[in-house]
């Protein structure tokens, strides 16, 4: 399916395979997260684009940082940045 079509009111948790995505592209997949996302609702960000471009919003955003946790992938090792919603 496609990311910015899919209903994430009742999401718990979304994981972000987005190493790929192009600038606009995180810009709109972030603004659907927080307009739908509610209050607790975990984003797991393979890329840390989420926790910059929320450390450029007033007041620090819509999500604050969990935990950056290094993980073994199979290109080697990556940081997964677990955000939360507020």
């Amino acid at each position: 399916g496609d990311m910015l079509d899919a209903a994430l009111s009742r999401a718990r948790a979304v994981l972000l395979a987005d190493q790929c995505w192009d600038a606009p592209l995180r810009a709109r997949v972030h603004e659907k997260l927080a307009a739908e996302l509610g209050p607790g609702g975990v984003v797991v960000d393979y890329t840390g684009a989420l926790a910059r471009h929320e450390a450029q919003q007033p007041g620090g955003g819509e999500f604050a940082v969990a935990a950056v946790v290094p993980v073994p992938v199979s290109w080697g090792r990556a940081r997964m940045h677990v955000m939360v919603m507020r």
